[in-house]
């Protein structure tokens, strides 16, 4: 959002983090509306992103992560 401009911008996931963005998934992106009287842009289309099969491997390892620190979590003593 261009607070600034009223402007609200719609564009492809970025690969690197931006300040100031939000990631939003498909369905929210195409129900997204600005506040009145702002203008919206919407750059490239929105499409369902088609992942590479590194991007999958990294996907699935990083939930495996998530899974072992929960799992590690879990056994650790708890205070009473």
């Amino acid at each position: 959002m261009e607070y600034g401009k009223s402007r609200l911008v719609i564009d492809e996931l970025a690969a690197e983090p931006q300040p100031g963005t939000y990631d939003l998934c498909l369905e929210h992106a195409r129900k997204l509306t600005a506040p009145q009287n702002w203008e919206v842009v919407q750059i490239g289309h929105l499409s369902a992103p088609i992942l590479s099969d590194s991007s999958i491997e990294a996907l699935a390892e990083a939930i495996r992560r998530v899974g072992e620190a929960d799992d590690i979590a879990a056994d650790a003593p708890r205070p009473i």
